[in-house]
């Protein structure tokens, strides 16, 4: 009697285990990835999104299903060397139900020629090579870059005067490219505009309107952690000088500030302050980036089409509101006191 129980108890063990292995019984991390059955209305790729076309490479998304459902769990040799790195692109299904679903792919190391693809759980899958189509007939980028139109202009030498002039004439009055008195921004602002042929006060307009949005997104990212730090700064001011000094005419615009008393090097310390708050900024524009090509592409209510519509929704409904407080009472003196100094002591008036 008891030999039988023991043969019928090794018997159904044995069914179980059989049943397992026939029926694909595995752990989480081992089952294969499977889109929900749900009409798939948009692909998002990094920034960029992407509606079925049956003309396109992504035609009707069938065919990325297919060789996404594919992919198999990372070998468990190299499961602890295969991680994803900074640089990665982001792959949102979107669903008609409104619902999503990410998928990230990347590469191992800066030649590597095999792509890998994890979940939104962390788990890895390998043999996802078939997304090499697919990045190389789209355009991604990992990174968007907030561009600065005071950065220096080396194909401009009389306006690389003025400024180097203006920037010592401040000096002099003991005028700093501050934050907190904007005296020297509002002059270098009011500089390059130099060749506005509107009426005086529309540029000041201008101006007063520019330095205001930037005071107030460089205020919100302050408040909101995207300050950046000092090994950040030096960083960033390093690789823009390495741009500027690789140029093939620098030699020569160095030599102007050597005629006026000046080095290059000491001009970027001047502007230290400043290049703070636009790399303030860039880290805010970034992480905003960060947040639409990981999926977010709603502000409030509205869905943005692209991240420049995101963008220009997020200061609007988000980023100046929550300085108006800051604006009323800080900014708008700050930039009283820095029109009437123009005014009074550079000569020109608001006519």
């Amino acid at each position: 009697m008891c030999n039988n129980k023991i043969k019928a108890l090794s018997f159904g063990i044995i069914t179980v285990i059989l049943f397992s292995i026939t029926t694909g019984c595995y752990s989480e991390n081992e089952k294969n990835i499977r889109i929900p059955d749900k009409e798939i209305n948009m692909i998002q790729v990094n920034g960029l999104k992407i509606r079925a076309s049956e003309n396109s490479l992504w035609g009707d998304f069938s065919t990325f299903v297919e060789s996404l459902e594919e992919v198999v769990p990372l070998d468990t040799s190299v499961k602890d060397t295969v991680r994803r790195e900074v640089n990665y692109y982001v792959v949102t299904l979107r669903y008609d139900d409104e619902s999503k679903q990410s998928f990230y792919f990347f590469q191992m190391g800066s030649s590597g020629d095999k792509w890998y693809v994890e979940t939104e759980d962390g788990t890895i899958y390998q043999n996802a090579d078939f997304f090499a189509q697919y990045f190389y007939s789209t355009s991604t980028v990992f990174q968007a870059d907030a561009i600065s139109d005071n950065e220096l202009d080396l194909s401009d030498p009389e306006r690389l005067k003025s400024i180097i002039q203006l920037t010592l004439q401040l000096e002099d009055w003991n005028i700093s490219y501050s934050l907190t008195d904007l005296r020297a921004l509002f002059a270098l602002e009011m500089l390059n505009r130099a060749e506005n042929v509107s009426p005086r006060q529309e540029v000041v307009q201008a101006v007063r309107k520019k330095l205001s949005g930037q005071m107030e997104q460089y205020y919100y990212a302050v408040q909101n952690g995207y300050s950046v730090t000092e090994e950040e700064l030096k960083m960033c001011m390093d690789e823009q000088d390495k741009i500027i000094k690789s140029a093939s005419n620098f030699a020569e615009f160095e030599a102007y500030y050597e005629e006026s008393g000046t080095t290059y090097n000491e001009y970027r310390q001047r502007m230290k302050e400043y290049s703070r708050m636009q790399f303030t900024i860039k880290k805010l524009y970034n992480a905003a980036y960060e947040e639409f090509r990981h999926g977010n592409d709603r502000i409030g209510e509205r869905t943005c089409e692209d991240f420049n519509e995101y963008w220009t929704y997020f200061l609007l409904d988000v980023v100046y509101p929550a300085t108006e407080t800051y604006n009323e009472e800080t900014l708008i003196p700050l930039l009283d006191e820095a029109e009437a100094f123009y005014n009074e002591c550079l000569g020109i008036g608001t006519e």
